[in-house]
């Protein structure tokens, strides 16, 4: 299976390009159908080439995204208690859980932590 996605390439540049949907998923993962992204001032700095935090080019910019789950492992669904169909939100920011900050409850300053719309795609799982 495979997404078409609005992929910025560098700074100022988004092309249109075609990437690969796992045909599988772990027990704790979940596919989104993405049904909106919306986009907010860092989106707007990043696109003019202003990235931070370590992002880099190809990324698909956004991170405040809405759609409906489309396939999802058990212990995902447990834990998020949705399950195939569900429309939802996501948290931008994905910690690890296992670091300092997110041990001490601040897992917005995670160290390991995964940004939907600021990690290239060429980081898994994009």
């Amino acid at each position: 299976m495979e997404a078409l996605a609005a992929v910025q390439t560098g700074e100022r540049r988004i092309e249109m390009m075609t990437l690969p949907i796992p045909d599988e998923l772990g027990e704790d993962e979940a596919l989104l159908a993405v049904e909106g992204n919306g986009m907010c001032g860092s989106d707007w700095d990043q696109y003019r080439g202003l990235i931070g935090q370590g992002t880099r080019y190809p990324v698909i910019d956004g991170h405040e995204t809405v759609g409906r789950i489309a396939r999802i492992g058990p212990r995902a669904a447990e834990r998020l208690g949705v399950t195939t169909g569900d429309r939802v939100a996501l948290e931008s920011t994905r910690p690890c859980g296992a670091c300092p900050p997110c041990l001490s409850g601040r897992w917005l300053y995670c160290d390991n932590r995964l940004i939907y719309g600021l990690t290239s795609i060429t980081d898994s799982p994009g």
